[in-house]
């Protein structure tokens, strides 16, 4: 199993954060994902035994990497930290002996509050009176918002934005019919910036008043172009990537989509990233 490393600073010695080969005796256990709280303090990472969908979310001190004895069970997620005090995750209902064969169904999102057992986690998302089959989602880099995602199939969701600052509140919709790919890219006090492919199949960019998300006030900044899009943010500008013929096209816009620059690649060939946060 790769080993993950850490290093103060350029030119100091790495030393091993990591190491999924002391997981288990055979190897069979692997590190299969990883989350930091925004300030780098706290981690909380998936291991798999056996290549098993069923994971054990382990949480870490990042800074002395003592576990905190907080270990929970989940199924296709991983963890969204809220500061420091706790995480958002998603996973299913354990069921006795049919855990390994059972049918993928009914996903609910919980909150996790360090020191607590997992049967005390909140439900924020996902009931037994309406099953979703999958639910995930994550916190904005402000931490101001936490979005929901919502799936019955492989294409399409809904969209959901619960406010964090206001302890409590409901979800909001900006979108529930699931038959368009939609995933917000960033926010700002004023509107949440989304990627979709509703009424356009290769990708565009809208923005959604935070006041009134739904579609019909959507306003598209980035158009469709023939080539699918890969829109991120990084430095409050938007990154707008194409692949066509095989070689990759970037383009940069303010927030307003108004065109900055076309990103100067070093050659012909394929290139992704253009993704950092807002201060960077």
């Amino acid at each position: 199993q790769s080993v993950l490393f850490r290093e103060e600073g350029e030119g100091k010695d790495a030393e091993v954060f990591l190491d999924p080969n002391s997981f288990s005796k055979d190897g069979t256990t692997s590190l299969s994902g990883i989350s930091f709280s925004k300030d780098g303090s706290m981690v909380a990472y998936n291991i798999s035994q056996g290549g098993s969908d069923w994971q054990k979310l382990v949480v870490m001190n990042a800074a002395t990497k003592q576990q905190t004895g907080d270990t929970l069970d989940i199924k296709f997620s991983g963890a969204s930290w809220k500061g420091n005090d706790g995480f958002f995750y998603s996973t299913y209902e354990k069921k006795g002996a049919t855990v390994l064969s059972g049918v993928t169904s009914n996903q609910k999102m919980y909150f996790h509050k360090l020191g607590t057992p997992q049967s005390e986690d909140k439900l924020i998302f996902g009931s037994d009176t309406k099953p979703t089959r999958y639910i995930g989602g994550g916190v904005s880099e402000d931490e101001k918002w936490l979005y929901i995602y919502a799936s019955n199939e492989t294409y399409g969701n809904a969209l959901y934005a619960i406010d964090l600052t206001k302890p409590g509140s409901a979800p909001i919709t900006i979108i529930d019919d699931m038959k368009s790919n939609v995933s917000v890219i960033d926010n700002d006090d004023r509107f949440f910036y989304i990627q979709t492919d509703r009424d356009a199949p290769t990708g565009k960019v809208v923005t959604a008043p935070i006041g009134s998300p739904t579609p019909a006030n959507w306003k598209t900044i980035i158009e469709a172009k023939p080539e699918v899009l890969s829109a991120s943010t990084g430095g409050g500008y938007l990154f707008c990537s194409y692949l066509k013929d095989a070689i990759t096209k970037v383009s940069q816009f303010d927030m307003t989509g108004k065109l900055i620059r076309d990103i100067e690649l070093p050659g012909i060939g394929t290139a992704s990233g253009f993704g950092a946060k807002k201060e960077e």
